[in-house]
């Protein structure tokens, strides 16, 4: 999660999102790309780790509220509305550049290799078209203009949350106000969003699609529960019990392969207990290494699909195919840890050399300094 400049960070928050960026890896890396290795014979949960992006969903919400929510509960004034949605533009859009760079230096590779006969697919074409590359740009890969996923396909979550953010002031100016039990109805309302678009919540996995509005109704109930975790004590929260408990409904629900629609409510649970816990689960969450994962987590979740498209490249020059077909169910675990130990790094260091570096850049440029916060004023404190 990311930190909030003057106020308390969620540690064991934080640090689970690291978890959850690494679900979703395995996730996609255990696909098509190591076709031999097959999880579903002993358990559905890495089949239905595509759901971890609704706890990224329901945590954003929640932390947004957190740390944006207080300047839109008395009323929307455009110096605030401007200053938030360029602070958040700020946060997701060089990295988010950075890593489509890759791919398109990547595609430009394939151009004299296709002409060679060494790669079969043509550059620049199908979901890697030019056309496509623009709307990636715009942050538009989610809206009725896409019919498919295309150049780095997870970003689209990214593209999602972006409409997220333009509807946050408006839906906070409400949300913000209320507390207790009132706090359940957008959280109600937010499930039955998800139920109408999934045609009655079987299948949550909406990207291209309908991943904006998967994304809006999740938002929205990520911001009532931040409302919930602000008005109520919610003590017995704060014990063990009950958030290994969540956290065993979470993993039951995505081994057991349950309706995906039963799936967020539980994540929700989960975001209260963690956010509240003070137990033995809350320090361990706070141990600095799963800090720094959870730190890193949104250049693992942007940059991982970029890697394995460069390994597929790679392999199918030198063995004429995918590397994932040659390999048995071992060797595959085996790549698959071996992608996993390598993709760290290389996270941390885009995080350390490229988001957080040009988020700075952008929030204390010229540009910034005149248009949106004013020559004499300075940025407000924010996400980092």
């Amino acid at each position: 999660m990311p930190t909030t400049a003057g106020k308390a960070e969620f540690k064991a928050l934080t640090s689970f999102r690291g978890f959850a960026a690494l679900f979703v890896v395995i996730f996609h890396y255990s696909g098509d790309f190591l076709p031999n290795l097959d999880f579903a014979p002993h358990t559905a949960f890495v089949g239905k780790s595509y759901l971890w992006v609704d706890f990224f969903f329901l945590l954003s919400g929640f932390v947004i509220s957190y740390a944006y929510g207080h300047q839109f509960a008395g009323g929307l004034r455009w110096a605030s509305v401007k200053q938030f949605a360029f602070a958040r533009l700020a946060r997701i859009y060089p990295l988010h550049v950075a890593v489509l760079l890759g791919f398109l230096l990547l595609e430009l590779a394939r151009v004299p290799l296709h002409a060679a006969g060494l790669v079969a697919l043509r550059p620049f074409s199908f979901d890697m078209s030019p056309y496509l590359l623009m709307l990636n740009l715009g942050l538009l890969q989610t809206t009725a203009l896409a019919g498919t996923l295309s150049w780095n396909g997870p970003a689209w979550s990214i593209g999602a949350e972006w409409m997220s953010y333009l509807a946050f002031p408006l839906l906070a100016l409400p949300l913000m106000r209320f507390g207790g039990r009132r706090c359940l109805l957008p959280v109600g309302l937010g499930i039955l969003g998800l139920a109408v678009i999934s045609g009655g919540g079987r299948n949550l996995d909406l990207t291209y699609n309908l991943g904006a509005l998967r994304c809006l109704f999740e938002f929205l109930a990520g911001m009532a529960l931040f409302r919930l975790h602000a008005s109520l004590q919610l003590l017995p929260l704060r014990r063990d019990g009950l958030t290994a408990l969540a956290l065993a409904a979470v993993a039951g629900t995505l081994h057991f392969d349950i309706p995906d629609i039963l799936v967020p409510p539980l994540m929700a649970l989960l975001i209260l207990a963690l956010a509240r816990n003070e137990g033995t689960i809350g320090r361990a969450l706070s141990w600095l290494p799963f800090l720094r994962l959870g730190q890193i987590s949104y250049s693992l979740y942007l940059v991982h699909m970029l890697l394995l498209q460069a390994t597929l490249t790679a392999s199918q020059v030198l063995l004429g195919q995918d590397i994932g077909r040659l390999l048995g169910p071992g060797a595959s675990l085996a790549a698959l840890l071996l992608f996993l130990a390598a993709l760290i790094p290389i996270a941390a260091l885009l995080h350390r050399r490229v988001e957080l570096p040009f988020q700075q850049a952008l929030r204390h440029s010229r540009f910034a300094r005149v248009h949106i916060y004013g020559v004499a004023a300075a940025p407000r404190a924010g996400l980092t």
